[in-house]
């Protein structure tokens, strides 16, 4: 992070700090979910500084959308980030 003001390293040690060892983002502390790990891969794109293993988080995604959505929110979450990464994904009839 050479040249990085501490303002940004202060975001990127923000997000660090809530990545779950799946890949996912939790606001605070315990499992991740798609709305935080949404905003979380948001926020550090408007930065430039996606994580080095964001294919980890975009797994995670695809793993959590395969078992189905349990509201419309959750799905926008995690299409769109599958979306704007080049992944496939379906949505089942009636998700």
């Amino acid at each position: 992070m050479s040249g990085t003001s501490p303002i940004v390293e202060g975001i990127i040690n923000f997000f660090d700090r809530r990545r779950h060892p799946s890949g996912g983002y939790t606001l605070y502390e315990g499992l991740p979910d798609s709305k935080n790990t949404y905003y979380a891969i948001k926020s550090l794109e408007v930065i430039d500084s996606l994580p080095d293993d964001i294919r980890r988080t975009l797994d995670w995604l695809e793993e959590l959308h395969s078992r189905g959505s349990f509201a419309a929110q959750g799905l926008f979450y995690r299409c769109s980030l599958l979306a704007d990464y080049g992944r496939e994904f379906r949505v089942k009839k009636g998700f």
